[in-house]
C-alpha cells in the first residue's frame, strides 16, 4: 500500500470485518494514527472476537518495541 500512496485503494473483505482490522494496523503503523483511533475505527465494524484480538495484539507487539 505504500507504493501508492496518494492513490485510492480499495480494500474488501465480504463484511468489512478484516478488511477494518487491516486498515487500521496500516494506518496505526504507516500515517501516524493513535491506538485509540485505529481501535475506534475497527469498533465502528465491529468488535473482534477472540482470535481477531489476539492477531492485533501479536501484529501490534511486533513494532516500535511495543
Amino acid at each position: 500500500m505504500c507504493t501508492l500512496r496518494g492513490q485510492s485503494v480499495f480494500v474488501h473483505c465480504a463484511m468489512n470485518y478484516r478488511v477494518s482490522c487491516f486498515t487500521a494496523l496500516y494506518a496505526e503503523a504507516e500515517l501516524g494514527w493513535s491506538r485509540e483511533r485505529a481501535d475506534t475505527h475497527i469498533a465502528r465494524v465491529w468488535e473482534p472476537d477472540d482470535i481477531w484480538s489476539a492477531f492485533l495484539q501479536r501484529v501490534r507487539g511486533g513494532w516500535r518495541g511495543a
